[in-house]
This record gives structure tokens, sequence and C-alpha cells, in this order.
């Protein structure tokens, strides 16, 4: 009768193993009939191999296994590491210390005595915690460490003869016609990880017997966020995951639009898996992709060198972390930064995350920083829109994807993860828009042109009083000056046309800065470009908007300030980005000038005076002669 009560113990702990060692479901369901054991696995993700091997094995009657042996699933004979089966479960070693039954001392080595299968399976099933939160079974149905480490020193010595491949059927796998005994079931391929938000599954060790698991496998995620400098963004409401870091009181979100030169401030936030204490190491790597030459990322460090660690601010749960730390004399790398392509993106890199240093005030110099399964990676820099940028729609697009360790089980030289899988990309969109001006004399019949004495001249003001810089060959805006003289003239052209390219959505200031002869200067004409833009916090991750054209719907310009500016309140050009303007010049007064007129009327009537003079002496002569008489 007292066997029969261990054995039942031994049995009880072994199905409540299933939800402490489980997988990357959301559920599995182990049954055995009365004649044979089954294994099936419910909604599993799809394309994954599993197989699963006996760790032990037993008879059953009434729903109790006895007579404990090594399973025909394991090695015991062969040495991996220069240790047998029972020699690498004798020297686990766990993090927290457990109490056996046997003593009822704390240990960290609880297998150190076990012998025998029978053994240890009774360590199994008699261990309590030292702190005294959970005992036995339902320490095992809290996902205990002792269960996971034992799992991962088994899994080395299971033999390909003992394998029992699971079936497909859908999201279901399934495997029948069991000896009774204890099985780990392991993940040995998942076709679709590298292409999905997957993970291989961690060690599941089970009795062949009725039991539920829940879902301990879990795979990381990732977000991008660009701050607007001037509209408001949509907050979310409800947020859940990495949606809680979004600051969009400060207008951070998924759609901006900027100027040229203007800086343009950028957010990547990742999370870690609910499963990063099954990993000895973690592979944590951001990649941010853009059009070649689209984006310009500021050079912090100036060194002139392309991009470096130094350009970017990384963070682990708020703590800043450098990109390399001394400890003790030794210089540790903490994560990578490289360019890619033609400036084209770029990657920050972890090759280990869970073995990061910090030399931040709030650590001691050198302190090594706890990852856990709550902790929030952050990186933030600036760029501004460079050469490749587009005018209009469709917009400039900027994505990142978080490359992640996805094996739990990797057991390769130096404990090092050598496979990854990819999260789905998180994309944000930066508009830019342009100004075109026409220029014309005195009515629309004549332009201005690029010749000496009939060519105009302007320089252009943002709202915030500086001058725009412009590349005169192409229009684009390359910086902004403090004052007007630090501003670019740019020139009407021969057709009468200006423009200034990359300009964000708000009010500019146009000063004639060079007038064509005998034409009034204007005075400074106000324009204002209105791009309705979507600033939403799910681009592309919503069926509303899932293209450029659903977050950029109407662009607009009003002209004000000289009468004779026109295209009042005028649509411009979505695709192209384009707004139009027409601006005349006016002649001025005319005054008198040499030869016209006023002289004609002075010799007219100097010859009128002369005559009347000419009249009066003729007469006066006339009337002495006849005095004479």
């Amino acid at each position: 009768m007292k066997k029969t009560n261990k054995t039942r113990k031994i049995a009880a702990m072994i199905a409540a193993m299933a939800m402490a060692a489980t997988m990357a479901v959301p559920g599995m369901m182990m049954s055995a009939s009365a004649d044979d054991g089954s294994i099936t696995i419910n909604n599993s993700a799809s394309n994954h191999t599993y197989k699963a091997y006996q760790i032990f094995e037993a008879d059953f009657a009434s729903g109790v296994l006895s007579n404990i042996a090594w399973g025909s699933g394991v090695d015991t004979e062969t040495t991996v590491n220069s240790k047998t089966l029972i020699q690498a479960i004798q020297a686990i070693t766990l993090d927290t210390g457990i109490i056996t039954t046997q003593g009822g001392t704390a240990t960290t080595t609880p297998f150190t005595a076990a012998t025998t299968p029978e053994a240890v399976a009774k360590v199994l099933a008699d261990g309590a915690f030292a702190d005294g939160s959970a005992t036995t079974a339902s320490a095992f149905a809290n996902d205990a460490e002792i269960t996971r480490k034992f799992a991962a020193a088994v899994a080395p010595y299971v033999k390909s003869s003992g394998a029992n491949s699971l079936t497909q059927s859908g999201a279901t796998y399934a495997v029948n016609s069991l000896d009774y005994g204890y099985y780990i079931v392991i993940d040995e391929a998942n076709n679709n990880v590298n292409a999905a938000n997957d993970a291989y599954s961690r060690y599941i060790v089970q009795v062949v017997g009725a039991a539920t698991a829940e879902k301990k496998t879990d795979a990381p995620s990732v977000l991008k966020k660009v701050k607007e400098n001037t509209k408001g963004v949509n907050v979310i409401t409800g947020a859940t995951g990495l949606d809680v870091q979004v600051d969009a009181t400060n207008k951070w979100n998924d759609v901006a639009d900027y100027s040229f030169a203007e800086t343009i401030d950028f957010e990547l936030f990742g999370d870690m898996p609910t499963t990063i204490s099954d990993y000895k190491t973690y592979y944590y790597q951001f990649s941010d992709t853009y059009t070649s030459n689209m984006f310009n990322i500021t050079d912090v460090t100036g060194s002139g060198s392309g991009l470096d660690a130094g350009d970017f601010v990384v963070t682990i749960d708020g703590v800043t972390i450098p990109a390399t730390v001394e400890n003790s004399g030794t210089t540790y790398t903490n994560f990578t930064v490289a360019q890619t392509g033609t400036n084209a993106g770029f990657t920050i890199t972890f090759n280990d995350i869970l073995a990061v240093y910090s030399s931040d005030a709030n650590y001691t110099a050198g302190t090594k920083v706890s990852v856990g399964s709550s902790s929030i990676v952050k990186a933030t820099y600036s760029a501004t829109l460079g050469s490749a940028a587009v005018i209009g729609l469709d917009g400039n697009e900027n994505t990142v994807k978080l490359t992640y360790s996805n094996n739990p089980n990797h057991t390769g030289a130096g404990e090092t993860d050598d496979t990854h899988s990819e999260t789905a990309p998180d994309t944000v969109i930066v508009f830019t828009y342009e100004q075109d001006v026409t220029k014309y004399l005195g009515s629309e019949s004549t332009t201005a042109n690029a010749t000496a004495g009939t060519q105009a001249g302007f320089k252009l003001k943002n709202s915030a009083d500086k001058w725009a810089i412009v590349d005169t060959n192409t229009g684009k805006v390359t910086g902004w000056a403090d004052v007007q003289t630090g501003g670019t003239e740019v020139k009407t052209a021969a057709d009468g046309t200006f423009k200034f390219v990359g300009l964000d959505s708000g009010v500019y200031t146009l000063t004639e800065t060079t007038t064509p002869n005998g034409y009034n200067t204007m005075a400074d004409v106000t324009l204002t470009i209105t791009a309705t833009t979507q600033n939403v916090q799910d681009y592309k991750s919503n069926d509303a908007y899932d293209n450029a054209n659903e977050v950029l719907t109407a662009l607009n310009l009003t002209v004000s300030g000289d009468s004779n500016a026109s295209a009042v309140s005028a649509a411009g050009n979505l695709s192209t980005g384009v707004v139009s303007a027409k601006i005349i010049n006016q002649q001025g007064s005319t005054l008198p000038s040499t030869g016209g007129m006023g002289t004609t009327l002075f010799i007219l009537g100097g010859g009128v005076t002369a005559a009347a003079a000419g009249i009066y002496l003729v007469s006066k002569k006339r009337a002495k002669e006849e005095d004479a008489q």
C-alpha cells in the first residue's frame, strides 16, 4: 500500500510536469486509452516537426504507473560532454534551492544521490521549494525550474531509434499506440520559424495520461514611431503590449511630414518573450531599412565615418546601455551598429542581450543588467530626409524588424544560440512637399526669365524665422539659416519659374530680393501649405491605413499678402506633392524725360512769345510813320 501511494504521487507529479515544461502552442492535450498511450497537441503553430521520446517506461493499472525503468527513447550508455545520462541529471544545478524529503535540507543539486530512474522520479515527486511557496505537483504546475532543467539535461541523450513522430493534421499534431511511460517531446524542426513570429517549442516532459498544458513559448515584438513636429496625433486607447510605450502626448505616431534638413526623431521598441529565462544566451537585433539615401542619420559623434554606436541612444528598462563597457579591466561589447548597404538602413545587434553590462549611474560600473520577461529595449536616433526622398506620394517609409533567438533548447558550443526568427515589420512614413512659383511681369502674358534685368529672385522663410538654404541646381532645401543673409536667393528660370523642394506642411514667407528692371518690388507673400494627414498609430497594421494614399488625403495652398499674388486656396497634386502659385510684378509710375513734351511746350511757348513781340514792333513802327506824315 505504501508503495502504491508513492507511485501515485510520482504519476501525479509527471502529469503536472506538462504545465511546467511545455511549448510554443496555445494548448496541448495528452491522453491515454485503456489499451495504449497517445499524445495530442492542439492549436499548434503549423510546419513544425515534433517527436516524442520515452524517458521512463512503467506498468499501468487503475491510473497508476509503477515499476519505473529507463525508457526506449533515451541512451543511458553514450556520453555527452563526458557525462552519461545519469551523470548529466546528477549534475543539474538550480538557481533556487529546493528541499528534498530525504533529510529536509536545502540544496541546489537535488539529484546528486540519484542513481536509478526510480530515484530520479522520486526527487521530482517529493521535492518542495525552499521558500515553502509551493510543493510537489503544484510546484511543477507553476513551471518549476527543476522540471525545465531536467528536460534540458535529458534532451541530448534521446536516440533516433526511439523517436515517435507526431503527425500534423492542420494545426493539430498527434501520435498514437505509445507504450505507457514518461515522454519528452522535442520540436526538432520549424519550417516556418524564419518567416513568422514563431519559435521552437520548449522541451515537453509528460506522462502519457490525461493532462492539459498552457502555452509557454513566446516570441518578442517590435515597434517603431516617428515624432510629428506640429500636428496632433491619435492616442491609443486601452493600450497593451508595446503600445503602452507610445507617448502620443508628445506627438509620437506612425505618420509625419517634414521639410528637408529638419530634424526627425525616431524611436524603436522591443520586448522580451515570456520564456526568456529558458535561454542561456539570447540574440537580439533591430534591423531598420529604407530606400538608399532616403534618410540621413544624424552623426552625433561627428566622426564623419558613417553610422556608429554613438549615433544612437540605447536603453534597457530606462537604463542607458553603452556600446562597450569596462568591467574589472576587461572591455565588453554590449552591442554593435552597422550601416546597411549604401545608406539604406542599419542594424543594432546584441549578440547576447543576457550578458549586457551597464555603466549607468544607477549601477555600479560594469554591473550586468538583469533582463527579464518584462524588459523593454529602446533605441532612439535622429535623421533628415535625404537626396532620394520622395515628394508627395508614395511618401518615405521606414521599417524595422526584430531578429531574435528562437530555440530555448539549443545546446551548441559555448551555448551560443545560432537559430533565429524574425518579427513582422513595423512601418512609419514621412511626407514632404514642393512649392512651385511662376513669376509674371505686368500680366500673365509675360514671364520673368533668366536674363539679367528681367530676372527675379526670392528667399523663403519658415514659421520659425529660419531662411531656406537651397541647392540652386535642384531647388532642394539643404538647410535653414538664422538670418536672411544666410538664406539662398532662388532666381527665375527661362520660363519664369522657381521652386523650393522639400517643405513641411505649414506657413512660409516669400520675399522678393531681386526685382526686374522697371517693376515694383513685391510686398512679402505668405504661402500656406496645408497637407491633410491621418496621424495614426497603426499604419500598415490596419486595413483602414494600409497605403500611403490613405494617410495623406489632401494637399492645398493658400496665398496672401501682395495683391498681385494669385492661386489662392489652390489644390496641390498629391501624387507629385507639388503646390503651385502665380505672382505678378507691376510696372512703376513714369516721370518726364529729356526730349519729351515738356521741351516741346517750352519751345512752342517761346515761339508764341516771339511772334507776339514781332507783331508789337511792327505795329509800333507803323504808328510812328503815320504820325510823321
